[in-house]
């Protein structure tokens, strides 16, 4: 699949450094992971889940709880994969 659109948007700091942590700990299995596809993927799931109606937690509530969760802990990708185990 070609793809000819671009979008873009920005984010805050914390954010980004969290999501680029996390393209970093997925080149670990494929190096071809980049900071687009970790976003692209991150749509489709939100579209599919949403059109699925398995979203059941309100935007807003989602986002000031992840930003809490950034705020009271230095997380990074690692972290939280370490956590995972």
């Amino acid at each position: 699949m070609v793809k000819t659109k671009v979008i873009r948007f920005r984010v805050k700091e914390t954010m980004y450094a969290y999501m680029n942590d996390l393209v970093k700990e997925m080149r670990k299995v494929n190096p071809s992971w980049n900071m687009s596809e970790l976003l692209r993927m991150i749509i489709q799931y939100f579209f599919m889940a949403h059109m699925m109606g398995e979203i059941k937690k309100p935007f807003l509530d989602v986002k000031n709880d992840f930003m809490d969760f950034l705020k009271d802990s230095e997380t990074t990708a690692e972290n939280v994969a370490k956590n995972d185990n």
